[in-house]
């Protein structure tokens, strides 16, 4: 699918950022089975709901820190924003600076529902 038909999705980040993504969708899946994104970074898309991977806790995911699209796209289901930052050594977001930076987004955010929270399972439509 490539709705503007300049942009041809690949291996890597997508060539500009800030186009708008059409809705993929929203569709859980079960963990451990593969999720293909047309876009890098997907905005939406299939995704998990289960304790622990899917919608991911709010907090700054350090360099060393590993996150799924398939999680975090759960908390975009849901309203969250999520800021991505590429890891690469040298990078803005992987220095303490950056990550110092980084940490005032995470102070005021809400706590997601996550499946099997004392709150109940989250609302999917």
């Amino acid at each position: 699918m490539d709705p503007a038909g300049d942009r041809e999705p690949g291996r890597g980040a997508s060539a500009d950022p800030s186009y708008v993504q059409p809705d993929m969708g929203r569709t859980h899946t079960p963990a451990g089975q593969a999720v293909t994104y047309t876009y890098c970074p997907p905005a939406s898309g299939a995704h998990l709901n289960a304790v622990g991977v899917g919608p991911i806790l709010p907090r700054l995911y350090g360099p060393g820190d590993r996150t799924l699209p398939e999680g975090w796209i759960h908390n975009l289901e849901h309203g969250a924003m999520v800021i991505l930052y590429r890891g690469r050594s040298g990078d803005p977001g992987v220095t303490d600076d950056g990550q110092a930076q980084l940490r005032p987004c995470t102070t005021h955010s809400r706590p997601a529902r996550s499946a099997g929270s004392r709150r109940g399972q989250p609302r999917d439509r």
